[in-house]
Order: structure tokens, then C-alpha cells, then sequence
């Protein structure tokens, strides 16, 4: 297999760079959660449990997180913030937290891939970057349709989540292959 067969096999499994190393890229797959690292002999680094999280905006204008699928572990996550970033990152702490203090215990941890999933106005706020009216043009949603629903002043139905949910992964896969 040469090495551009095994970029766009990696990139077409919905792989991922998880972080560039000094002589190697680490990929990530989120279908069957392994962290793979880039050669021709893929090799199994260590295995990762996904936990997906919640994070929405609430009424009084702040931010929470929390863990979906809480019942499958011995504990549960919550972050809350004045941003979807700051609650994000509470979550982030709170787990370090727990990490420590079952360390101090003797427990294990799971380590955890965390799949995060947004309300708009969570989304919108978090990657404050993306331009609404370019990504509803891409995603063939009206743009002021767009920005009632990142502002709240209108539920998007789920065609319309799926929609930009797509359009969105089509973006990250494209700026997984962008150089510079």
C-alpha cells in the first residue's frame, strides 16, 4: 500500500489527526474508538472508551455540559460556564478531578474519547469561527433560517440538524487534508 492509499483509506474510515508527533501523526478513529498511529502496519496504541456529552444553552443565557451515556461508567460528568467553551473545559476538570481522587484510591480511570454534541446556540458559540450565512449556503439552509436557530428564536427540525451535521463533517474532512 502506498502512503497516499493509506492517508485516504484513513481519512475515508472517518479517521483523523489527533495530534502531529516528532516522527509520526497520530490518527484517531472514532468508529471503533482506537488511537492508530500513521504507518503501514497499523498498530494498536491504546483502547478509549467514548463518552458523548451534551452541551446546551440554557434559558438564563449560560452554558452546561453533561455526560449522555453517565450509566455505563461509576460516575457522571457535569460542566457548566458562561460559554459552551467554559463548560467544556469544567467537564474537562471535573474528570481530571475524579482521575485524581480514584488514583489517591487505588481505582482505575477509564480513559475517554469524549463526542460532543451541540445544541446550535452551544455550537455556534463554541466555534464562534464558522460564518452562519457561508455555512447555511453550503448546507443549503436559508441563512436567516440559520441564525434564528443559532440565536434561539427557532428549534431547527432534525432534517435541518442532519443537514448542517453533515455539512459540518464534510468541512472537518476537507481541513483534515489541508497543507500549508
Amino acid at each position: 500500500m502506498k502512503y497516499s492509499e493509506l492517508i485516504a483509506a484513513l481519512i475515508a474510515a472517518g479517521c483523523y489527526i489527533a495530534r502531529h508527533g516528532a516522527n509520526h501523526d497520530i490518527w484517531y478513529s472514532p468508529d471503533n474508538l482506537y488511537t492508530l498511529s500513521e504507518a503501514f502496519t497499523l498498530k494498536l496504541k491504546s483502547r478509549i472508551m467514548k463518552a458523548t456529552v451534551v452541551i446546551e444553552k440554557a434559558k438564563d443565557g449560560t452554558f452546561s455540559c453533561y455526560m449522555e451515556d453517565a450509566d455505563r461508567f461509576d460516575f457522571a460528568l457535569f460542566g457548566s460556564g458562561e460559554t459552551a467553551e467554559e463548560a467544556k473545559n469544567d467537564l474537562l476538570t471535573a474528570y481530571g478531578e475524579i482521575k485524581e481522587m480514584n488514583a489517591e484510591e487505588g481505582k482505575e480511570t477509564p480513559e475517554l474519547g469524549f463526542e460532543w454534541k451541540y445544541d446550535l446556540q452551544s455550537f455556534f458559540d463554541y466555534f464562534s469561527v464558522i460564518n452562519v450565512s457561508k455555512l447555511a449556503d453550503k448546507a443549503g439552509i436559508n441563512a436567516s433560517q440559520l441564525r434564528q436557530y443559532r440565536s434561539g428564536l427557532s428549534k431547527a427540525s432534525q432534517k435541518q440538524y442532519d443537514k448542517l451535521e453533515e455539512c459540518v463533517h464534510e468541512i472537518g474532512k476537507e481541513l483534515i487534508t489541508a497543507r500549508f
